[in-house]
């Protein structure tokens, strides 16, 4: 199963780079579904974590696609304020050591 995957996988990015526009990538999906797929053959099952990274790709696509057929203008703002929520959702978290106190200490 995994062959067979690895070869549509390789197929679809070949593809992609012989007929579609230049600098246009596949490998992001590719990767989220090879761990999918990774999951089923190591477990029997597939991890959330995996699940949710597929669903947010389906939807994130579909959002950006509904943004940019009604509203092309306000259409950067979407992976802007993505980007932005996500930057500072990290920062938040890596200020913060495992106690859930700021970091630096002392001060």
């Amino acid at each position: 199963m995994l062959a067979v995957a690895a070869l549509a996988m390789g197929g679809q990015s070949g593809l992609v780079r012989a007929v579609g526009p230049p600098g246009f990538s596949t490998t992001y999906l590719t990767g989220v579904l090879t761990g999918l797929l990774v999951d089923v053959a190591r477990r029997g099952t597939v991890g959330r974590l995996s699940m949710a990274l597929l669903g947010a790709l389906v939807v994130g696509a579909a959002s950006g696609g509904l943004l940019v057929a009604h509203a092309a203008r306000a259409a950067p703002a979407l992976p802007t304020g993505l980007v932005a929520l996500v930057l500072l959702a990290s920062l938040t978290s890596l200020a913060r050591d495992a106690e859930g106190r700021l970091w630096p200490h002392g001060e």
